[in-house]
C-alpha cells in the first residue's frame, strides 16, 4: 500500500486541478471583466509557491525531469485552486443589496457539441455519441458580452435582437458579476418591454 500512495495523491491531484479550473471558468462566464485579470493573480500565486515544490526533501535530489513534472504539476493544480479562490472570493461579495439592473440584447444564440463516452472495462472507455448544450451571447449598452446558458425549448425560442434584463454587482475584489438574467417582461397590450423598477437600495 505504501508503495500504491504516490500514484493516489497524483490522481488526486490530478482530480483537485480539473476541478478546480472547471469550478473556476464556470465561474468566469458569470464575470464580466478580463479573464487575463484573474489569470493573471492565479499565475503568480502558482509561481511564488513553485520553489517550495521544487525544494529537494530529506536531501534527495530530484533529477531535470522529475523537478520538470513536478513543477508542471503544481502550476496545473495551485493555478487552478487560486483561479477558482479568486473568482469565488469575487463572488461571494456580489449581492442584491449592491446590484444594478441593465438591459442588454441577444447577439448570438450558440451550440456546442460534446462528446459521450462509455466504460466498457477497467481504464477503457469507448465514444457512446454526443449531446448538444446550448446558450446566447448578451451584450451589454457598453459592448460587455456575457453568456445564458439555455434548454432546448428556451433556445428554440430565443431571437437575435431578444432583450435581456441582467443584474449586475461588484464583488469582493471589485470585479462585476452577472447574478441573474432574464427575459425582459413585457405588456400584453402594447408588447412594449417594461423596464421594472429599482428598488431603494439600487437608487442609492
Amino acid at each position: 500500500m505504501k508503495g500504491k500512495m504516490p500514484y493516489i495523491l497524483l490522481v488526486l491531484l490530478i482530480i483537485v486541478g480539473i476541478t478546480s479550473w472547471g469550478a473556476g471558468i464556470a465561474l468566469a462566464s458569470q464575470t464580466l471583466s478580463s479573464r487575463w485579470i484573474s489569470l493573471t493573480a492565479a499565475a503568480i500565486l502558482a509561481l511564488t509557491s513553485l520553489p517550495m515544490t521544487l525544494r529537494a526533501k530529506n536531501g534527495v535530489k530530484r533529477s531535470i525531469t522529475q523537478k520538470t513534472l513536478r513543477g508542471l504539476m503544481h502550476v496545473f493544480v495551485a493555478g487552478g485552486v487560486g483561479y477558482l479562490a479568486i473568482l469565488g472570493i469575487n463572488r461571494l461579495g456580489a449581492t442584491e443589496e449592491k446590484s444594478e439592473t441593465l438591459i442588454g440584447a441577444v447577439t448570438e444564440r450558440t451550440r456546442h457539441r460534446h462528446n459521450r463516452t462509455r466504460r466498457v472495462g477497467r481504464n477503457r472507455y469507448v465514444p457512446d455519441g454526443h449531446y448538444y448544450t446550448y446558450g446566447a451571447v448578451v451584450t451589454l449598452p457598453d459592448g460587455r458580452k456575457t453568456e445564458q446558458h439555455l434548454s432546448l425549448e428556451e433556445y428554440n425560442r430565443t431571437r437575435i435582437g431578444a432583450k435581456r434584463e441582467v443584474t449586475v454587482a461588484r464583488g469582493w475584489l471589485g470585479m462585476p458579476v452577472v447574478i441573474s438574467m432574464k427575459e425582459l417582461s413585457k405588456n400584453k397590450e402594447t408588447g412594449v418591454p417594461i423596464r421594472k423598477k429599482k428598488t431603494k437600495a439600487q437608487r442609492e
